[in-house]
């Protein structure tokens, strides 16, 4: 089973381990701590922890700014 704590520091990618500058474009990554079924509704979903990690939504174009050139 994965870690269910922060393996990452949120000062760096959690996908590509390079450090977060300004301008990039992130999305917060959350850890499912279990799933299971909600006794208040009935659902079945999960229950996310409080730790959280941060990645780019495009390594290689971490500030979205379209300048990828794709082979």
């Amino acid at each position: 089973m994965a870690s269910l704590h922060q393996k990452t520091a949120t000062s760096e990618c959690a996908k590509c381990h390079k450090p977060l500058v300004p301008g990039d474009r992130v999305l917060m990554v959350n850890i499912v701590r279990q799933v299971g079924r909600n006794p208040a509704t009935r659902d079945i979903g999960a229950w996310l922890g409080e730790e959280f990690e941060l990645a780019h939504v495009s390594c290689p174009d971490p500030g979205l700014e379209g300048k990828l050139l794709l082979a």
